[in-house]
């Protein structure tokens, strides 16, 4: 189980959502899912993004990859 809380690096939220079970609150998840959105939205999309990261090079989309891994299943309390 990993937390992802307010003023977190990005690096450090990335490797909380790729946890099993990430914990946060909905705010938090609801800006990091906007921001996924920008960054695929000026990078051509997920499949764009998705080769630029197998490849190791960069675009400017690539600066700033996406947090979120998926949203499969949440549950709020």
């Amino acid at each position: 189980m990993a937390t992802v809380v307010q003023g977190q690096a990005p690096a450090q939220r990335r490797t909380a959502y790729r946890a099993e079970i990430p914990y946060c609150h909905n705010k938090e998840l609801a800006f990091d899912y906007l921001r996924d959105g920008v960054a695929l939205s000026s990078g051509g999309g997920r499949i764009p993004m998705a080769v630029v990261g197998l490849a190791g090079t960069s675009i400017a989309s690539a600066s700033a990859p996406l947090l979120l891994r998926g949203l499969y299943f949440v549950l709020v309390e």
